[in-house]
């Protein structure tokens, strides 16, 4: 558990779990469903409901990108366009490894879009 500085007060809870899921949403866990990790055994889920900033920035026409670990889901509520995460690749290429981490970043910035 981490505790930690939040606008209303003090946000204790599960520090892999709780800042993906504030990052690209803006409600804390209880409000969007994201009460654990994701991926593996866990299987936790923000509701369909939620408005993502991922979602949001597509709605928007901008396009977005993740690499590293991601344990956000589902897919509906996190449509990311680039997405290297422990989902398709090796947690310690996209997650550890720097050298990796930047050759995507690469790609992902030189790839073409028609937005």
């Amino acid at each position: 558990m981490t505790r930690s500085w939040h606008p209303y007060g003090t946000v204790w809870g599960s520090s892999c779990a709780r800042w993906p899921n504030r990052v690209v949403s803006p409600h804390l866990q209880h409000q969007n469903g994201m009460y654990g990790l994701h991926q593996d055994v866990h299987h936790f889920n923000s509701f369909d409901s939620v408005r993502s900033l991922p979602r949001l920035l597509s709605h928007a026409r901008v396009r977005t990108g993740i690499i590293g670990k991601k344990h956000v889901g589902p897919e509906a509520v996190y449509p990311f366009d680039f997405a290297y995460t422990e989902e398709n690749s090796s947690v310690l290429q996209v997650g550890r490894n720097i050298t990796r981490i930047k050759a995507l970043v690469r790609k992902f910035l030189r790839s073409q879009d028609e937005r």
